[in-house]
């Protein structure tokens, strides 16, 4: 369950790192975080063998679509 309270836990810090899949949990604590007035540094982790899967491609181009609605630079790690 995510919600404000969760994250009001970071208030005293100026920014964090997030996971950032495209779906949907990660992208309302995008912007919970975003609503809290943190720097969010997002960051998308690629654990796909198959960089050409569907899945993990479209996953990718998600969330990079919800990184642009916040002006910030989606920054992918590469642990396949």
């Amino acid at each position: 369950f995510l919600d404000k309270s969760f994250l009001s836990r970071f208030s005293g810090s100026s920014s964090v790192v997030l996971g950032l899949s495209g779906g949907v949990d990660s992208s309302v604590c995008l912007y919970l975080a975003h609503e809290l007035g943190l720097k969010v540094r997002p960051v998308y982790i690629n654990v796909s063998e198959n960089p050409d899967a569907c899945r993990s491609t479209q996953d990718y181009l998600d969330a990079l679509h919800v990184a642009s609605k916040f002006n910030l630079k989606l920054e992918l790690v590469d642990y396949s």
